[in-house]
């Protein structure tokens, strides 16, 4: 006589950013954004959208409640319509010859696997604020770059007008009555 053993098992993957499933919302922004995010560099991009005559801004619109947005915070806005997959459902039975040696038992077992990915995406979580210091600090750059492009404008003005008045003064005469 054979009996049967079965074997039940739920799978609740990991929270790593693999594990987790876009939320139905997100709807046509995330088909024109996954159709050239795959390998594309920043120009391909640009192209695309620029081809697209801005139709993901309208769905970004709706998502985000804005039309544009910088590509270094779409990570923020869409973790909030991400959720967790289900947990996987195995269901196994074997078949064992002889006389059953247990009779009919059920255990629940947890077992607990630490992953090296969740604990990169852990500390993806902690930076959040880093991003923001960073938003700072790139805003300070650029607002210093500026700052220097102006200067050295006004120094060549200067400088051109130092080496030779007169012909400084003609030149610009020349260039207002050209505008």
């Amino acid at each position: 006589m054979a009996f049967v053993a079965g074997m039940l098992m739920d799978l609740v993957s990991p929270l790593f950013p693999s594990a987790f499933v876009f939320v139905v919302c997100l709807g046509s922004f995330s088909r024109s954004f996954t159709d050239v995010a795959g390998g594309a560099t920043r120009a391909a991009l640009t192209q695309h959208f620029a081809l697209q005559n801005n139709a993901a801004d309208i769905s970004a619109k709706k998502l985000f409640g804005q039309g544009k947005i910088k590509f270094t915070r779409v990570s923020q806005k869409i973790s909030h319509h991400l959720s967790l997959p289900q947990p996987t459902h195995l269901d196994h039975k074997i078949k064992l010859s002889g006389n059953s040696p247990a009779g009919i038992a059920c255990y629940g077992i947890l077992v607990d696997v630490p992953f090296p990915i969740q604990k990169e995406f852990n500390a993806l979580l902690a930076n959040k604020e880093k991003t923001k210091e960073i938003d700072a600090c790139d805003e300070a750059i650029c607002t210093t770059i500026r700052k220097i492009h102006e200067h050295r404008k006004r120094r060549a003005f200067f400088l051109g007008f130092n080496q030779s008045p007169v012909e400084f003064f003609n030149t610009l005469i020349e260039s207002q009555v050209r505008d």
